[in-house]
Formats: C-alpha cells, sequence, structure tokens
C-alpha cells in the first residue's frame, strides 16, 4: 500500500528547502543601460536579466529579483493558475500568441515564449545550410513579432531538438546561432535551450558549444530530476538553469512494465508527491543556481491522446487532481479551502496479468477526503491508449455485472482483445477528483505457457 505521508511533514520538507536570496555584489550579464532600459520601458518591454554573485546567479524583472513558480498552461485557465501562486506559463511554439501573451499580462504572468525548431526525427536536415537560414529567419520573424510584449520573460529556443540524435553538434550549433540572433535584436530578454533530460553528453555539448544560450533548459521527470545538480557539478559547469518541464516519472523508460511492455501509471495521488518533492528539490532548494520551473502539465484537453491520463493535472471533465492543490501549497504556503480526495490502493485480480475473454473479476478502490466530503465513484474500461489506440470507453451495460461503488464485480467483454486500461475517478462533487488505472491484456482462449501469458483459470 502506498505511504500517505502528513501535510505537516510535506511541509516541513519545503520550507526547510525554502530559497534564502541574498545576492549581492552583482555583476549584470547583458545590455542595460539607464538609456537602453528607458527606451524599452516605453515601447511596453519589461527588461530581463541575469545577474550573478558571489552566491550565484539570480534572474530579474524589471531590475527585480524573479523566481520561475511556472507551469504550462492554455488560455482560459490562467486565472486559475494565478489563484494557485503561479506566475509564468511556457509555450512550446510561438505561432499565433498574441491573445495569449495579453490574457497573461491581464492576469500578471509572464509567458517563456517557445521557439519551435524542426526535430530531425520528424525530418528536419541539420546539413542542409538553406533550411537552417529559413529557420533563422522564421525564428527572428517570431521575436520581432512579440519582443516588444511586456509579458514576454524569456525565449525557449527549440524543445528537445537533440532527443534522438544528443552526440549531433551540429543541433548544439545551430541552436547557438538562433540564440545569438535573437540576442542581437532583443537585448532584453535570455535565452533558454530546453533539452530531453540532463546527461551529461547533452550538458556538456551545451556548455561547450552554445554560450548565447544564457539558460540551461533540462526537462526532467520522475528520478531524472534528482541528478542535475551533480551531473552540473561533476561537469564544473557554473550556469544558471530552469526546469521547463517537470512531472511524475513517464512512460518511457520504465523498469516495472507488464510483460507485454505496459507502463504501470502511479495514481494521481502519488504524481501529487512527485511535483511536491521535484518542486521542493532541487528547483526551489538551489538559491543561486535555479532559477524556477514549469510543472506539466495544468490541463489537457483532448482526452483521446495518453497524455491527459498521464500527464493532465485535471480530469478532462474539468476537476483538479491532488497535483493542483500541493502546487498551490509549494508556492504560497497554503492549501486551498477544498483539497482533492487521495486514492489510497486501486486492487484487482486483473492487474498486470493477461486474461482470456469473459473473464470474470472483481476491483476495490479505497479513497479519502480530508473534508469529508462524499465521494462517488466511476469506473471505465478502455482499450489501452498507452498502447497508441484511441481512447473509447466501453459502455458500462458490456462488462459491469454488479456494484458500481467503490467495489464492483465486472466480466471482460467476448469482443475484446489485446491491451485494456481498468481506471477509476473519485470525485469530491466540488471540482476536486482522483484518478488511478490498472492495466491488464485480454488474450484469445488458447494460451502458449512458453510466452509466460498467464491464462483465466490460473489467475481466478
Amino acid at each position: 500500500m502506498p505511504k500517505l505521508y502528513p501535510i505537516s511533514v510535506m511541509m516541513s520538507v519545503l520550507f526547510g528547502l525554502a530559497l534564502s536570496i541574498n545576492l549581492a555584489s552583482a555583476q549584470e550579464v547583458g545590455l542595460d543601460a539607464s538609456d537602453q532600459t528607458l527606451q524599452a520601458k516605453h515601447q511596453g518591454v519589461i527588461p530581463v536579466t541575469l545577474r550573478q554573485s558571489d552566491t550565484g546567479w539570480e534572474l530579474l524583472r524589471d531590475g527585480k529579483p524573479y523566481y520561475i513558480k511556472g507551469g504550462g498552461v492554455k488560455p482560459g485557465l490562467l486565472a486559475e493558475f494565478v489563484a494557485a501562486g503561479g506566475n509564468s506559463i511556457r509555450t512550446w511554439g510561438a505561432k499565433d500568441q498574441e491573445a495569449l501573451l495579453d490574457e497573461a499580462h491581464e492576469n500578471g504572468l509572464t509567458v517563456m515564449l517557445g521557439i519551435w525548431l524542426g526535430h530531425p526525427k520528424h525530418g528536419f536536415d541539420y546539413g542542409d545550410e538553406d533550411a537552417k537560414n529559413r529557420q533563422v529567419e522564421e525564428a527572428l520573424a517570431y521575436v520581432r513579432r512579440y519582443k516588444d510584449h511586456p509579458a514576454v520573460l524569456l525565449w525557449g529556443v527549440g524543445n528537445e531538438v537533440e532527443i534522438q540524435t544528443p552526440q549531433d553538434e551540429r543541433i548544439y550549433k545551430q541552436i547557438n546561432r538562433v540564440a545569438r540572433e535573437i540576442k542581437a535584436i532583443d537585448p532584453h530578454h535570455p535565452t533558454v535551450m530546453v533539452t530531453a533530460g540532463s546527461a551529461s553528453m547533452r550538458l556538456h555539448l551545451m556548455d561547450r558549444l552554445c554560450p548565447d544560450i544564457d539558460i540551461l533548459g533540462p526537462n526532467l521527470y520522475g528520478e531524472s530530476i534528482d541528478r542535475v545538480v551533480e551531473q552540473l557539478e561533476s561537469l564544473k559547469i557554473d550556469r544558471p538553469f530552469i526546469v521547463p518541464e517537470y512531472g511524475p516519472p513517464g512512460q518511457w523508460g520504465r523498469d516495472d512494465n507488464t510483460p507485454w511492455g505496459a507502463p504501470f501509471e502511479p495514481s494521481s495521488t502519488d504524481k501529487a508527491r512527485f511535483y511536491l518533492r521535484h518542486y521542493a528539490s532541487p528547483i526551489n532548494s538551489r538559491s543561486g543556481q535555479c532559477l524556477g520551473g514549469y510543472v506539466f502539465y495544468w490541463k489537457y484537453d483532448k482526452f483521446n491522446r495518453a497524455w491527459p491520463s498521464w500527464y493532465s493535472m485535471h480530469h478532462h471533465t474539468g476537476e483538479a487532481y491532488e497535483g493542483i492543490d500541493v502546487m498551490r501549497w509549494a508556492w504560497t504556503g497554503r492549501f486551498p479551502e477544498n483539497q482533492a480526495p487521495q486514492i489510497v490502493l486501486l486492487d484487482s485480480p486483473v492487474k498486470g496479468e493477461i486474461v482470456d475473454v469473459g473473464y470474470a473479476s472483481t476491483a476495490r478502490v479505497t479513497a479519502l477526503d480530508r473534508d469529508n466530503d462524499p465521494l462517488s465513484y466511476e469506473w471505465v474500461l478502455s482499450p489501452d491508449h498507452e498502447a497508441k489506440q484511441t481512447f473509447a470507453a466501453v459502455s458500462a451495460e458490456q462488462w459491469i455485472t454488479s456494484g458500481g461503488g467503490a467495489e464492483l464485480e465486472f466480466r471482460v467483454p467476448d469482443d475484446a482483445q489485446g491491451p485494456y486500461r481498468l481506471h477509476v475517478v473519485v470525485r469530491d462533487g466540488r471540482g476536486k477528483a482522483a484518478r488511478a488505472n490498472v492495466p491488464f491484456y485480454v488474450a484469445l482462449p488458447r494460451v502458449d505457457a512458453s510466452t509466460h501469458l498467464i491464462s483465466s483459470e490460473s489467475t481466478r
């Protein structure tokens, strides 16, 4: 059974790792002459600079210290994000972002504006000079379009461009070229290179080949975030970093998959602990080195994709999971008046097993609510959308035989075959929810024992 940590323990951990900022005797990095600053303010720009002192690095916005409490957030949810204590959002591309920038500014938010650069895995050739020249011009067109908007905080130059070819030096050199050209026309906003993790090769090449990148930006999930500071120190890299994406462990590289390769997804309760732990350390505990981060992802709307189940901090029908609550506490020191339910345990004999069509089984969820709200339960059976299948729920009449509250009995439909997931959503009726699922595989009745598949007879 997962261990539930008391709120007091989580609070003491986070407060014990809180920032202590005292950056004196600073040396500004970049252009910040008084005449340029006045001119920029007149144009609407709010200048952003980096400052380094004996105690480390600091981000300044309009001359004042600025620590990023960020997230990936879509238009329409910005007011909720502000209420939770967030102060900055990020995008992955810069196309048609005027409305978002305006809404962000109206809500007192800044934006790390992403500039999407082509990936080799999508066919972009970093050996094609003409293509690279066009790439630079397209990036600069976005910069010219948005650079004077007061909501702009940083330029995110690319996103995981090197993900499948981390050793390709041409990618790093091109990203540095884009950053250099950006800084030539916009001296008021630092540049960030966003990489797929913090492997030593990536950090080394970024540090060596990207002098015009002001801030390192490794996306970090699960346990990988615990190693970034150690890696930077071992490589003797004295540069600031942010975490442009952080969250629970991803589907990739997990060592607890089912025999057919399906990943076990953490419950929304377990994910909340990852958000909190990652924010506590290293993001909020490395004063002078880490400038903040962007939690991933506030809400995905399209439920036919894998990510709404795995990464969204809201249910697709709008209810907020516990991750929203813990980030509000991390950013403000206060929990909301109404907190999300927690799932202590979801159990079923089919969990991680391969069963026959028609197999009869049970499922039970143990949940609690700190506010003692009455809880409702929704059970959903669907083909496994993590296996690249479209999410499509099976109607309850086809599989639920009895129950439907915290416990139920069910029968695998006769026409089912392949990977499936059994989901449960627990709601408090006041806009909060918890979610968990278990994977299983439906095979035809005849199963070859040499494949290590478990038939229905052996799982009863």
